[in-house]
C-alpha cells in the first residue's frame, strides 16, 4: 500500500520536481551593485523603466521571488528596496542614486542578472523604456480537462520486506503533503545538483514501454541505496519515512544541510575542505610513506579509499600532479574525487572556471577560498566573494599552503582593487617560506605601486633582481616600467640581468617584451646608441608602428639631452631615417642652430601633415635662407601670412637684397609697435628711425635726413673754427665706431681694395 502511495505522490508532484532555488542572490562591485534573479528555464522575461524604479517581469510565465538574501551582501547605495508587484509576478526594484541606469542579460537558462551601474544610461537601451504596470489578472481556476505539464521521473523500487515498513496505523493519521513533497523536492534536487540524476525535461508515459537497454563498452555506475538500517528513523505522528542518500553523501556523512550558494549551486560543507585533518603528523615522509604503504592489499588490490587519502595528503604538503596521479590508480571516479582533483589543479596553480570549485563562489567558509583560486578572474564572475570567509581560512591553510597559495589569491583580489584584502592575505603568505618568491614580488609591487608607493615597489623589484636573483621576465618589465615613470637611474647590474634574462627567454612569447623593455632602460640610461641597436634586432618581431614610435622617442631624447658634439656624431653617423615627423623637426631645428642647415635640409626632404607639415615650412625656409637660396625660401613659405612667416620672408628678401621689400614684408610695423630697428637699418629707413629710443640710431638717422641743429654762425678766429672741425670729426668717428660695434661687418662683405 506503502508503495503505491509513494508513487502515485511523485507523479503527482512531477511538475514540480525541477530543483529550483527561487532566492535572489546580491553583489556588491566597485561601479555596480548586481542581482541574480531565478526565471523559469527558456521563459521570457522583460525589465522596464516605470519613474523611479525598474521592474522585472516574466510576461508569459511566472516565478516566486525570495528576498530574504537579497541585502545581505550588500549595502543600499545604489538600490533602495526590492518589492514584489502584480501580487508577486514581478519586482520592482527601487534605486537610490540620481545618476545610475540598469543593465540586464541571461546568464543561465534559468537566471537572470540585472546590474545597477553608476553613469547615464546608454541611447538607446531597451531597458529605459517606460512600462505600465497593470493589475495583476484575478487567478483562474483550470478546468478539469486541463492538466499541468509534469515532470515524470522513473521509480525503480523493490517490494520492502513488512518488517521495514511499520507504518500501518489503526487509524489514518492526517498526512502532511506539503512537508512530504518539500523532502522530497530537497532530496532530488541535492541529488540533481550532485550530478549523481538527470532530470528529463520532457513528461512521460507511464504506458510506453521501456527499451531494453543497449550493451556498453564501459558498465554503468550503479548508486548504492543505503540499506535501511542506515535509514531516517520513522516520524512521529504517522508521517511517511523518506530518505533519500547518495554515494556523494556517504563519502562525505558530515554533509547534513545542502545550502546554495549566491549562484543557486549546492554548497560543499566545511568538512570537505578540512586539511588540517588531512595530515596526521605533519611530516612529509611519514604522512606519505604511511598512505603508500595502505595503497595495496592481498592479491595487489587496491582499497577503496586509499587514493583518495594518498591524494589528501599530497594536497596537503603541496604536489597536485602527484595527487593527480594517486586519483588515476584504480580508475575509480566519484564526485568526492572530482573535488580533489580540481584541488589538485589549483595547488599545482591551474585553474577550473566551470568546475565543482568554481561553483563554491558565493559560499560562506573555505569553499570560497577554493572558488577564487579556481576561477581566472573575480572580475568577471556575476557574484562577489565573502571576503572574510577567505581570509580565514586562508589563515587556516597548512603553513607550507598558506605561502604558496597565498600570492595567487592576493592577485586574484587586485584583479577587483581590494588592495586591503590582498595586502592581509600576502602579508599571512610571506610569513610563510613558500610564500617568498619571484611572483610574491611582482603582486607586492604592484599592490604598493597602487596604493601610491612607486618608490616601494621599486625597490621589492630591485631586491628581487639583484639580491636574491630571482627575478622573472613579468618582475624585470614592472622594474623598467616604474623606475622610467619616476625618472630614476638603472644600476648597470640591472641592465645586464635584463640582456640576460632577454637571452635566456629568446625564444618565448616574452622575447620581445623584454627586448623593449630592454630598450627603453637603456635609452634612460643614456646609451641611445646601444638602445636603438636592440630595436633594430628586434625589427623582425616588431610592426612598422611600434619600431617607427621606439626610434622616434629615442631620437627624441638625444635631441633634448646630448652635448653638442655628441648630438652632430649622432645626427650625422647613428640617427636612423625611420622616425617620426615632429622628431624630424626637431632634430633639424637643433642642427640649425648649430649652423648646420645642409644636414637639416636633408631631414626636411620628406612630406608631413597637419601642424609637422607647417613647422616643417618654416624650418625649410630657414634652412633655405642660411643656404642662400633665398628664392627657395620665399617659394616654401608661399600663402603664409602670420608673424613668423612674415619675418622669414623679410629674411629671405635682405638675402636677395631687396631691404624695400623686406621692409614692407614686415608686418609687426604697425601703429601700435615700433620698427624692428635692425631691419630698418638695413633698409635705410631713417624716418622710421628718426623718432627711434635707441640714442645712437635716432642720431645717426636725424644727421642722415639733415635734421641736426647747426648753431648760428659767428665771427671767431680761423684758430676756433679749427678746433670746432677737429671737435665735429671726432664726435663723427666716435658714432662710426658705435655703429661698427652694434652693426659688425663680416669679413666677406669687406670690399678688397683696388690697387
Amino acid at each position: 500500500m506503502v508503495r503505491y502511495c509513494l508513487i502515485a505522490l511523485c507523479v503527482l508532484w512531477a511538475g514540480i520536481l525541477a530543483a529550483q532555488d527561487n532566492s535572489v542572490r546580491s553583489g556588491e562591485h566597485d561601479r555596480f551593485t548586481r542581482l541574480v534573479l531565478p526565471i523559469p528555464v527558456g521563459a521570457d522575461w522583460a525589465l522596464n523603466r516605470a519613474q523611479d524604479h525598474y521592474v522585472f517581469s516574466i510576461p508569459e510565465d511566472s516565478q516566486e521571488f525570495d528576498l530574504t538574501e537579497a541585502f545581505a551582501r550588500i549595502p543600499r547605495t545604489r538600490i533602495a528596496d526590492i518589492e514584489p508587484t502584480q501580487d508577486g509576478a514581478a519586482l520592482a526594484i527601487f534605486v537610490s542614486c540620481a545618476d545610475c541606469h540598469a543593465d540586464a542579460f541571461l546568464w543561465r537558462p534559468d537566471r537572470v542578472v540585472i546590474d545597477i551601474i553608476d553613469g547615464a544610461a546608454p541611447d538607446g537601451s531597451p531597458f529605459e523604456v517606460a512600462v505600465n504596470v497593470l493589475p495583476t489578472d484575478p487567478p483562474t481556476t483550470p478546468k478539469a480537462d486541463e492538466t499541468p505539464d509534469s515532470i515524470a521521473i522513473p521509480l525503480i523500487v523493490d517490494a520492502p520486506t513488512p518488517a521495514a515498513l511499520p507504518l500501518i496505523a489503526e487509524q489514518a493519521p492526517v498526512l502532511d503533503v506539503a512537508a512530504t513533497e518539500q523532502a522530497l523536492i530537497e532530496s532530488l534536487a541535492r541529488a540533481s545538483s550532485q550530478g549523481l540524476i538527470e532530470i528529463a525535461l520532457q513528461p512521460q508515459d507511464p504506458r510506453a514501454e521501456t527499451p531494453d537497454p543497449q550493451p556498453t563498452q564501459e558498465p554503468a555506475i550503479v548508486e548504492e541505496i543505503s540499506p535501511v538500517k542506515d535509514a531516517a528513523p520513522v516520524s512521529e505522528g504517522g508521517q511517511p519515512g523518506i530518505s533519500m542518500r547518495t554515494t556523494f553523501d556517504q563519502a562525505f556523512p558530515h554533509i547534513t544541510v545542502t545550502p546554495l550558494s549566491d549562484q543557486g549551486e549546492t554548497c560543499l560543507d566545511e568538512g570537505v575542505f578540512d586539511l588540517a585533518s588531512w595530515s596526521e603528523t605533519g611530516d612529509f615522509n611519514v604522512d606519505i610513506g604511511t598512505q603508500r604503504t595502505g595503497l595495496t592489499e592481498e592479491f595487489d588490490r587496491v582499497p577503496p579509499n586509499a587514493p583518495e587519502g594518498l591524494a589528501r595528503s599530497y594536497i596537503y604538503y603541496g604536489f597536485g600532479r602527484e595527487a593527480l596521479q594517486a586519483l588515476a590508480l584504480d580508475g575509480i571516479r566519484s564526485k568526492s574525487r572530482e573535488v580533489l582533483a580540481e584541488m589538485a589543479v589549483v595547488v599545482d596553480g591551474g585553474t577550473v572556471p566551470n568546475g565543482l570549485l568554481s561553483a563554491q563562489l558565493g559560499c560562506d567558509g573555505a569553499g570560497a577560498l577554493w572558488a577564487t583560486l579556481a576561477i581566472n578572474s573575480l572580475s568577471e564572475q556575476p557574484v562577489g566573494v565573502d571576503r572574510n570567509s577567505v581570509l580565514l581560512a586562508h589563515r587556516s591553510l597548512p603553513v607550507g599552503l598558506r605561502g604558496h597559495l597565498g600570492t595567487t589569491l592576493a592577485a586574484r583580489f587586485l584583479d577587483i582593487d581590494d588592495t586591503d584584502t590582498a595586502a592581509m592575505i600576502l602579508q599571512s603568505a610571506e610569513h610563510a617560506v613558500t610564500g617568498s618568491d619571484a611572483e610574491t614580488d611582482l603582486v607586492a609591487a604592484d599592490l604598493a605601486q597602487r596604493d601610491g608607493e612607486d618608490s616601494a615597489a621599486i625597490a621589492r623589484l630591485r631586491e628581487a633582481a639583484g639580491v636574491n636573483g630571482r627575478a622573472t621576465p613579468e618582475g624585470l618589465m614592472e622594474l623598467v616600467d616604474l623606475t622610467i615613470k619616476q625618472d630614476q637611474m638603472f644600476d648597470q647590474g640591472v641592465l645586464d640581468l635584463i640582456a640576460a634574462v632577454r637571452f635566456e627567454h629568446r625564444n618565448s612569447s616574452v622575447a620581445t617584451d623584454l627586448g623593449i623593455a630592454e630598450a627603453r632602460a637603456l635609452n634612460h640610461s643614456g646609451k641611445i646608441v646601444q638602445a636603438l641597436s636592440v630595436v633594430t634586432e628586434l625589427s623582425d618581431d616588431l610592426d612598422s608602428e611600434m619600431r617607427t614610435a621606439l626610434q622616434s622617442e629615442f631620437t627624441m631624447r638625444a635631441v633634448e639631452t646630448m652635448s653638442d658634439a655628441a648630438f652632430l656624431q649622432f645626427a650625422f653617423e647613428d640617427m636612423t631615417t625611420d622616425v617620426d615627423a615632429e622628431t624630424e623637426n626637431m632634430t633639424a631645428m637643433r642642427l640649425l642652430a648649430l649652423g648646420f642647415p645642409d644636414r637639416a635640409a636633408q631631414l626636411l626632404l620628406a612630406d608631413a601633415t597637419q601642424d609637422a607639415m607647417r613647422e616643417r615650412r618654416y624650418l625649410r625656409a630657414s634652412a633655405y635662407i642660411a643656404l642662400e637660396k633665398p628664392e627657395d625660401a620665399l617659394r616654401e613659405i608661399t600663402g603664409m601670412t602670420d608673424p613668423r612667416a612674415s619675418r622669414l620672408r623679410a629674411d629671405a628678401l635682405i638675402a636677395r637684397g631687396d631691404l624695400g621689400g623686406a621692409m614692407a614684408a614686415d608686418q609687426r610695423q604697425t601703429p601700435d609697435e615700433q620698427a624692428d630697428p635692425d631691419l630698418a637699418w638695413r633698409a635705410g629707413a631713417w624716418a622710421r628711425l628718426a623718432d627711434d629710443p635707441d640714442p645712437l640710431l635716432r642720431d645717426v638717422s636725424q644727421r642722415m635726413l639733415g635734421d641736426t641743429e647747426t648753431a648760428t654762425p659767428a665771427i671767431v678766429s680761423p684758430l676756433a673754427q679749427r678746433e670746432e672741425l677737429l671737435q665735429q670729426s671726432s664726435e663723427t668717428r666716435a658714432l662710426v665706431q658705435d655703429l661698427l660695434d652694434r652693426f659688425p661687418i663680416d669679413a666677406g662683405d669687406i670690399a678688397t681694395p683696388i690697387n
